[in-house]
């Protein structure tokens, strides 16, 4: 099966403090999946479609603080939502780390066989 994506994924659980850019958002969320390209994470409360905000993102001992813009809001059976976003100002230092991170994590061709 080929896979459709831009960037390849990886579960990876990181806390996450999202802050004011539109209005006032504050709170708490974690990651259930990471990728070059955005995360999806997992919220006590849902933001519209287009929402832009600031993460501060934990990654392993590295914090990646950017802007993203909320592209898919779903709720879940427990009460969280989640919320897919798209990250719109990765800085070269960080794109890197989050490669860096990314490649840690995802799983060998040898696994496979």
């Amino acid at each position: 099966m080929s896979e459709r994506r831009r960037y390849p994924r990886v579960e990876s659980l990181n806390l996450v403090s999202v802050g004011e850019v539109q209005e006032s958002l504050v709170g708490v969320a974690r990651t259930l999946v990471v990728s070059e390209g955005g995360a999806l994470l997992e919220m006590t409360q849902p933001y519209p479609v287009h929402t832009v905000f600031r993460l501060d993102l934990a990654l392993g001992g590295d914090l990646l603080s950017v802007h993203a813009e909320v592209r898919d809001v779903s709720a879940g059976d427990d009460g969280m939502y989640q919320v897919g976003v798209r990250f719109t100002d990765l800085e070269p230092a960080d794109r890197e780390r989050l490669e860096q991170f990314i490649a840690e994590r995802r799983p060998s061709d040898d696994e496979d066989e």
